[in-house]
């Protein structure tokens, strides 16, 4: 798996984390060996989700004419494909030896995954398909024409990230005691953050985890309008609602 040089290599991390934890805790010549090494993505927290702003996009306008006295009703209909991207900026990453599944925060959230190197610092994209299907019978009166128009409303997000990772393995801590003893400590990470505790100190979980930040940006289709204008300018709207009824479709990047 590539990996940028520059990133720290997260095991050696949590092998310095434990190490400074005990030696801050009073032993003495304290070296830490890890095993068997894996990591779990707890978490990733966004700075914020907000919108920065939304923009209108026409995705399909229709003019009907009528020159007849009588009003006429025509179809409109509308079967069209939008596409959404998302990306993930990773700034200061972590060598890691595995890729892993991360929610979407459009999209239905955690229901959609995508996989993630938070080992490289290029920006790993995924996008999402939404499927708008549409129709509604528009009345347009003697001698008139009507403009009906569908558009969506694309909301933009540019926001930070940060990922949290516990790690998992077999270790191995020699050190001196309190009292300058060599003493010898064999378990895992999981019985230390159970409460087992090495010459009698505690380790809270945050001694196993470690972080990796970056940036993220993305747009989704929110919400669509349908409207009637005439020549004239004056508008009626014909239909408004939210995205969630459209289909939406993970795009393979």
């Amino acid at each position: 798996m590539g990996s940028n040089s520059n990133f720290p290599n997260a095991k050696k991390l949590v092998q310095q984390q434990i190490q400074t934890a005990l030696e801050n805790a009073g032993l003495k010549k304290v070296d830490v060996d890890l095993d068997n090494s894996s990591f779990q993505l707890l978490t990733i927290d966004y700075a914020t989700l907000q919108s920065k702003g939304s923009r209108p996009d026409v995705l399909q306008s229709s003019t009907y004419e009528n020159s007849l006295n009588t009003t006429t009703s025509e179809q409109f209909t509308v079967d069209k494909t939008t596409t959404d991207t998302i990306g993930w900026t990773v700034t200061a990453g972590l060598e890691l030896d595995e890729e892993f599944n991360v929610g979407l925060p459009f999209f239905g959230g955690s229901k959609t995954t995508v996989k993630l190197n938070f080992g490289v610092s290029t920006t790993q994209t995924s996008s999402i398909a939404h499927k708008w299907n549409y129709s509604t019978t528009v009345p347009v009166e003697g001698h008139s024409t009507v403009i009906v128009t569908f558009e969506v409303d694309e909301d933009q997000v540019d926001t930070t990230f940060t990922a949290t990772f516990l790690a998992s393995a077999d270790l191995k801590v020699t050190y001196k005691d309190q009292k300058g003893h060599d003493q010898k400590f064999k378990g895992t990470i999981a019985q230390l953050i159970e409460g087992t505790q090495v010459s009698g100190v505690t380790l809270p979980q945050s001694t196993f985890q470690v972080q990796a930040k970056g940036s993220f940006s993305g747009t989704e289709a929110q919400a669509f309008h349908v409207s009637a204008k005439n020549p004239a300018g004056a508008v009626r709207q014909l239909a408004s609602g939210p995205s969630s009824g459209v289909s939406k479709v993970l795009v393979a990047a």
